[in-house]
């Protein structure tokens, strides 16, 4: 998100943001009290949980990328273990001689 460009006019403060190639215009109403400016609650709280949707948004996607990575992961994993079982030949067919197991008598 990028602030391109704020002002003020009469009652209003204005704020252009280029958000991914799309420009908003955002605006919140000023209160002068005692030669003081507050922001309007309503509408910055509006802002803020369209921030906060937009961060819960782009967490959740990282969140299954993650997951999706993860799972990949492990399938891989098992198809390497399981294909190295499945080629014809088994280990525990396999007579491993060692010295003194084969005393004739």
């Amino acid at each position: 998100m990028l602030l391109l460009h704020s002002f003020e006019d009469r009652s209003y403060y204005y704020n252009v943001i280029l958000v991914n190639g799309i420009v908003f215009t955002t605006y919140q109403t000023l209160q002068i009290v005692n030669n003081a400016v507050f922001f309007d609650k309503g509408i910055y709280s509006a802002t803020v949980v369209v921030d906060t949707l937009l961060c819960l948004v782009a967490a959740f996607g990282l969140f299954v990328i993650c997951v999706v990575i993860y799972f990949t992961i492990i399938i891989s994993v098992y198809a390497e273990r399981y294909r190295t079982k499945d080629d014809d030949y088994d280990i525990s067919e396999e007579v491993i001689e060692t010295p003194g197991s084969n005393n004739n008598y």
